[in-house]
């Protein structure tokens, strides 16, 4: 039976054809590369929510705060950075996939937690102590 399938090149190319943009719009709507750049920052947001609580835990203790920088402390491969500036502090990172980063004009945003908010969101400026601009 199977000795009875003759293909031409012309019914292979034509198969290919019909086959090839299909293709090409599964990978454009998959993009493996925009889906492990959002779970970095899905990641990212848990890191900087868990060390914004290692802060305020320190802080609410009534420890001496060994945190007051005024320069962005950075640690890690993703650069987990906090800054504190009197009994304010914010911890960001990095945001990397252009579904994090759509909201800011020259796409660049922090992942961003501010004590003075209570909250973890994303900022399009270097953020700082004190209130931030979310953009969501």
């Amino acid at each position: 039976m199977l000795s009875k399938l003759k293909f031409s090149i012309k019914d292979l190319l034509i198969a290919f054809l019909a086959l090839f943009p299909i293709f090409v719009l599964a990978v454009a709507v998959y993009n493996p590369a925009e889906r492990d750049a959002i779970a970095r920052d899905k990641e990212s947001s848990g890191l900087v929510s868990y060390m914004a609580r290692l802060i305020n835990q320190s802080v609410s203790a009534g420890t001496p705060n060994p945190y007051k920088l005024s320069e962005p402390n950075c640690s890690g491969d993703e650069k987990t950075c906090y800054l504190v500036s009197g009994s304010g502090y914010v911890v960001f990172t990095k945001a990397q996939s252009l579904a994090w980063r759509q909201y800011c004009l020259d796409g660049t945003a922090f992942i961003t937690y501010s004590s003075s908010e209570n909250r973890t969101d994303i900022v399009c400026a270097l953020p700082t102590p004190g209130l931030q601009e979310f953009v969501n």
